[in-house]
């Protein structure tokens, strides 16, 4: 892996203007910097790469519902652990306002997200969502994992 990570993420389909984020992950520090807003881009940027909730032809990672509570987690501890940076022009898609804990369940916390969440908002956890599935550490774990249930099926 590279020391930088550069993705955009467009995202459409929720409250105020379709947006695109462009993003770096700074591979050493695990750090995920958001750094420009631009209007909806449909087509990937040179060198980047592409997460989005579109149906577009040249696509990294296709943001989804089911992907939402481990976004939202990863944003949380990102947020926690000060491994997100937002410049300051674009601390207003936080998603902190848009989302509430709803108690717990057998998979672990539920969030209700308000329906006014915004485009940006959304393309915040999308880009945690990406940042993780990039990050080294994210491998390793679910590299111990997997060789956790190997090792189980194994012991049976």
């Amino acid at each position: 892996m590279s020391d930088l990570v550069k993705f955009q993420v467009s995202i459409a389909g929720y409250s105020g203007p379709a947006t695109t984020l462009h993003c770096v992950i700074l591979a050493a520090d695990n750090v995920l910097v958001i750094a420009e807003e631009h209007p909806l881009e449909e087509a990937r940027r040179e060198g980047f790469g592409m997460v989005t909730n579109l149906d577009l032809p040249a696509v990294d990672y296709r943001f989804s519902d089911k992907l939402m509570r481990d976004s939202i987690i990863s944003f949380f501890v990102r947020d926690s652990q000060q491994t997100l940076d937002l410049v300051d022009k674009l601390a207003r898609h936080a998603p902190h306002n848009a989302i509430t804990n709803d108690g717990y369940d057998d998979n672990g916390p539920r969030y209700r997200i308000n329906p006014d969440i915004t485009n940006g908002q959304m393309a915040v956890l999308a880009a945690c969502a990406f940042a993780d599935v990039q990050s080294p550490i994210s491998k390793a774990m679910t590299m111990m994992d997997d060789i956790t249930a190997l090792y189980q099926l194994t012991t049976i």
